[in-house]
């Protein structure tokens, strides 16, 4: 970040993405998910703030305070696309996952960006969900990751076991 050629632009983007953490995520989820957009969001404006390109410290706690939301009893976090997406597509609704894999991955990484302690019981309880979600073989089931043209979104074992071991790597 601290090549000049690029400074402006990036300081431009950081205190777009500053603004407003609720809009920035708002409307953008529905294809991946707030947890992975919550965490490329915040990976950035960590970055920005230790590269003192701004002071992204107060926008990091909204976007920790609303990724915090909706973290259930058994430390889960729902699939949170909204309906309108699949129906924009000329889909029924996709079925909520009440307790998503890696929903749950993306906002424990997503929380670490902000700051949130790794030993915080929210990241504690998020990181024992997901202990009990893990198969047999050593990886975690296929979850809808995105929507594509087909009828059925896009899932993957393979992309739900990374998300989980991106978030976990980053807990030590």
């Amino acid at each position: 970040m601290n090549d000049s050629r690029w400074q402006e632009d990036i300081k431009a983007a950081a205190q777009w993405l500053a603004q407003d953490p609720s809009a920035r995520l708002t409307d953008n989820h529905w294809y991946y998910g707030s947890g992975y957009a919550g965490w490329l969001i915040c990976d950035f404006l960590r970055a920005a703030n230790a590269a003192e390109v701004l002071d992204a410290s107060a926008s990091l706690n909204g976007y920790r305070e609303i990724l915090a939301r909706g973290q259930n009893e058994r430390g889960a976090w729902p699939l949170d696309r909204p309906p309108v997406a699949r129906q924009g597509l000329g889909r029924v609704p996709m079925k909520v996952l009440p307790h998503s894999v890696t929903e749950t991955a993306w906002r424990m990484a997503a929380l670490l960006c902000t700051g949130l302690p790794a030993t915080d019981p929210m990241l504690t309880s998020a990181a024992h969900y997901l202990a009990s979600a893990q198969e047999a073989d050593g990886g975690f089931a296929a979850e809808p990751f995105y929507e594509t043209l087909s009828v059925e979104p896009y899932s993957s074992r393979t992309i739900t076991t990374a998300s989980v071991l991106h978030a976990l790597a980053h807990l030590a």
